[in-house]
């Protein structure tokens, strides 16, 4: 609704003079009419009415597209997994070769895998902050014990 208003308020500015009215309920029935007729499938009314059908929405979105600039963590262990890139340091390549035996890449995302428990997503620091945000904070903010929280946060429809 935060589009269309702020179309309409570009509309607007092209005008010198502007006024909106609202319509009383009782003196509305035309519209109540067509509301009537349409949701009870009454062809003979509908099939005299000149009808417009929009196929598209008025305001035009334009699709974006996540880029993950940042170096965390999970960079070199995602690159290395994904492309079989390393690091030039020989140090710092082994230590990544040796990581990355513990995790994979499921759509796009790395997780830890382990011997006896399910794949854990490895997010980042802020995202890690957002998390504990939402399961932490707010009205039913409490100071529960780890295992308490952390199954909170297995719960939590982020993931």
């Amino acid at each position: 609704m935060q589009k269309y208003l702020k179309l309409t308020n570009q509309l607007v500015s092209n005008f010198d003079h502007v006024e909106f009215a609202q319509i009383p309920r009782d003196q509305n029935a035309e519209a109540d009419e067509v509301a009537r007729s349409i949701s009870a499938g009454d062809q003979e009314k509908v099939a005299g009415w000149k009808l417009e059908e929009q196929n598209s929405p008025s305001i035009e979105e334009f699709q974006t597209f996540p880029v993950h600039t940042h170096s965390g963590w999970t960079s070199p262990i995602l690159s290395y997994l994904k492309d079989g890139r390393l690091p030039p340091n020989l140090e710092e390549a082994k230590k990544i070769q040796k990581q990355a035996a513990w995790f994979t890449v499921l759509n796009d995302k790395l997780y830890n895998r382990g011997f006896s428990q399910p794949y854990l997503r490895c997010i980042e620091e802020e995202e890690a902050k957002y998390v504990l945000e939402v399961v932490h904070g707010g009205v039913c903010s409490d100071h529960s014990k780890p295992k308490s929280l952390v199954g909170k946060i297995m719960r939590t429809s982020y993931f």
